[in-house]
């Protein structure tokens, strides 16, 4: 009866278990924190490409000579 008395309460001081959960919970924490910034990022670099793109377009559709006019020598 007392070994049993001892394996218990070496049982419930054991915090191995406790520190295992832990580690789990700040590792979905950190992987939760990089999903959402790279979601935000994704998005904003996404317009400001698209806003690039579109003003590339629209310089090229002004007019101008573009390289292909002018005297032929």
């Amino acid at each position: 009866m007392n070994t049993l008395m001892q394996k218990l309460r070496s049982f419930l001081a054991d915090e191995q278990g406790a520190t295992a959960v832990e580690y789990g919970l700040m590792i979905a924490l950190i992987a939760a924190a990089i999903l959402v910034t790279v979601g935000l990022l994704g998005t904003e670099l996404n317009t400001k490409f698209t806003t690039v793109k579109d003003a590339v377009k629209n310089a090229g559709s002004t007019g101008g000579t573009g390289g292909t006019g002018g005297t032929g020598g």
